[in-house]
Formats: structure tokens, sequence, C-alpha cells
């Protein structure tokens, strides 16, 4: 894979770890009121290749306060919609980068 390819692959990462943390915390949030809930949270570890994986799990909060922590979930949403958009220019750069390259005939394998 050439330097380009992974930037595009570490970004898709990227945005599906930025998702999957916006859709954890807005599960969260949505049950806030409901008896029994347990809310989860999203772990992100590197890739060797670049990029990052996403696991979901029960928050440790929950085991150790019993509820959603709703200052906790809106710093949540704040950082995927931070990530998202850092993502999201990436794939820019990426692109504008490609077609700059495709423009000299310098493109790789």
């Amino acid at each position: 894979m050439n330097a380009l390819s992974s930037a595009y692959a570490i970004a898709v990462t990227g945005l599906r770890a930025a998702d999957a943390r916006l859709a954890v915390s807005a599960n969260n949030t949505a049950n806030v009121n409901t008896d029994g809930f347990e809310p989860s949270t999203t772990d992100l570890s590197d890739l060797g290749s670049g990029g990052v994986r996403v696991s979901i799990s029960e928050a440790a909060r929950s085991r150790a306060t019993g509820g959603t922590d709703l200052i906790q979930e809106n710093l949540s949403q704040t950082l995927a919609g931070i990530s998202y958009r850092a993502n999201v220019k990436t794939l820019g750069t990426a692109q504008d980068l490609d077609a700059t390259l495709l423009g000299l005939g310098l493109r790789g394998p």
C-alpha cells in the first residue's frame, strides 16, 4: 500500500471511530432515564498499519456511580465531532495531493 492509500485508509478508520463514539454516546444520552440501563463506552486502540480500532464495552463509570454521566457524554460527543472533522480534512488533503500527483504524472503503483 502506498503512502497516499494509507492516508485514505487511516482517515476512514478515524471516521468510523468518530461515528461509533457518537452513536454510543447518543444511545447513552437517550437512555439516561431508562431504569436498569447500563451505559457503554468506546475504546480506541492503534492499528499496527495506522488508523484505529474501536471496541465497545460497559462504561466503568456505570459500575462506579450507577448511571450515565451527561457531562462525560457531552464531552464524548464534542470529541467525536472534532475527530470527524479532522479526518474529513485528512481525506480532502489526500485527495488534493492525489490530484496533484496525477497531474504531474507521478502516481505510484
